[in-house]
């Protein structure tokens, strides 16, 4: 099995310690337009970093995940 390094993907290494920092900024769920409106907006704000397009699309998902997981969690706004 292939693997890559830090080096190999530079774009997703620099986001993972943000996208991090978004998960445990949102991890407490509130039932709040204002909640949602931060979320995505630091949400489409770490997905404008830089990197080619596989890596781009890859944090997009990561993103969407959370989004849906925090959905889940509080039944949506």
């Amino acid at each position: 099995m292939a693997s890559v390094t830090k080096d190999d993907i530079p774009s997703v290494a620099g986001f993972m310690p943000e996208f991090w920092g978004l998960i445990k900024k949102y991890y407490i769920t509130e039932d709040d337009q204002r909640y949602w409106d931060a979320l995505l907006d630091d949400s489409t704000e770490l997905n404008e970093k830089p990197g080619d397009e596989k890596e781009r699309r890859l944090c997009r998902v990561l993103l969407l995940a959370y989004q849906n997981f925090l959905k889940e969690e509080t039944n949506g706004i």
